[in-house]
């Protein structure tokens, strides 16, 4: 009968911390992804720039006017671009160094969290190991412990 139950104890524990090990890797690539996700941003950022850029100097070269007012407009769409890429580069960092900070806590926590863990289940599995050796030094038939079913209601 113990030994089923420390058996069950150990397979529980193993459970257990193979899903802690999951959950950590999923949490880690989560953030991994967020470099990804920066990468497709930029390319995106890029394409739609590149089209703004383009539509800007057709723009600026088919209307008839003041030569110094379109000057004036493009140096304001650069700005106004310039202005973006850096918003845009500043969040992205952010995102990444929150990221990581908040992935290096959640490891410190998930290690402590594991550990007490470990000693809980190290602890089950002792006491089923004592209350095993204190039960066969007094059952006249420890075989038929197995045998006995136990109505808890």
């Amino acid at each position: 009968m113990f030994d089923r139950q420390r058996s069950a104890i150990e397979l529980t524990h193993r459970a257990f911390s193979q899903g802690s090990a999951v959950q950590r890797r999923a949490m880690r690539s989560f953030v991994d992804s967020i470099e990804a996700q920066r990468a497709l941003s930029e390319q995106a950022t890029a394409f739609v720039d590149s089209a703004m850029e383009t539509a800007v100097i057709l723009t600026t070269a088919n209307l008839p006017g003041d030569e110094a007012a379109m000057d004036a407009a493009e140096a304001r769409f650069e700005e106004q671009r310039n202005a973006f890429g850096a918003f845009h580069d500043a969040s992205w960092s952010l995102l990444s160094r929150s990221m990581r900070d908040n992935l290096a806590a959640y490891e410190r926590y998930a290690e402590v969290y594991d550990d007490a863990v470990d000693a809980a289940f190290d602890t089950a599995a002792e006491g089923t190991d004592w209350m095993s050796e204190r039960a066969s030094g007094r059952l006249r038939n420890p075989e038929r412990a197995t045998e006995v079913e136990i109505d808890v209601e």
